[in-house]
């Protein structure tokens, strides 16, 4: 795995429109809940939900998302 990019400047919240690289593909999502510094080094951690279904909700440490521009 790569490294994780630099930190935002703003923390993630909840709403948010993200994606998530991952294996040459991007994953679009929306973070529905902010978890807090719960991450090594107090790090911010969201959980995020690809597509409708509830199914598809992942909890990840927010450094490994892009926010999309509204």
């Amino acid at each position: 795995m790569r490294d994780a990019p630099a930190a935002a400047a703003e923390p993630l919240k909840v709403g948010d429109k993200v994606v998530l690289r991952i294996a040459g593909s991007a994953r679009y999502g929306v973070v529905v809940e902010d978890r807090g510094p719960l991450a090594a080094n107090g790090s911010q951690m969201v959980a995020i939900q690809i597509g409708d279904h509830e199914d598809r909700r992942f909890e990840m440490r927010a450094e490994y998302l892009e926010r999309v521009p509204a």
